[in-house]
């Protein structure tokens, strides 16, 4: 038997009910036939497991629409705002990554960003070529 740090006895129930729902991906096989072992030992049965499995894909999927929350009203900070306005072309291509990952705010925002400077950018070189004209 391989040894784990910290060492399967020494775990907490929590922790061992986590390692043994999880699939091979996640932990080694062997971890995962200790870890159920070790439940076993301490009286664990199979309905506590699954009651436990259900508990933790109720908080997982809770905070899994948290984090989608939080990226649809994120936003951006001074220093990313001033970032945009000196690299504005980038903003561009920036605005299809945070549409990708989910950031629908900061898409939005970019692009109002964008459209901002941009107005900004015409309305001095239309300044510019009038005072040109005028001389």
């Amino acid at each position: 038997m391989k040894r784990y740090s910290p060492s399967i006895e020494n775990r907490s129930t929590s922790e061992l009910m986590t390692i043994a729902l999880g699939d091979t991906s996640t932990h080694e096989a062997d971890m995962i036939e200790s870890a159920k072992t070790e439940l076993t030992k301490r009286d664990i049965s199979k309905t506590d497991l699954n009651s436990f499995h259900k508990n933790y894909k109720i908080q997982t999927d809770k905070k899994e629409a948290q984090l989608v929350e939080n990226k649809k009203t994120a936003g951006f900070s001074f220093w990313e705002v001033i970032e945009i306005i000196h690299f504005f072309p980038i903003l561009i291509i920036k605005y299809f990554i945070y549409k990708k990952k989910g950031y629908e705010n900061k898409a939005r925002m970019s692009l109002l960003i964008l459209r901002v400077v941009g107005l900004i950018v015409l309305f001095i070189s239309g300044l510019l070529i009038i005072s040109l004209n005028k001389n």
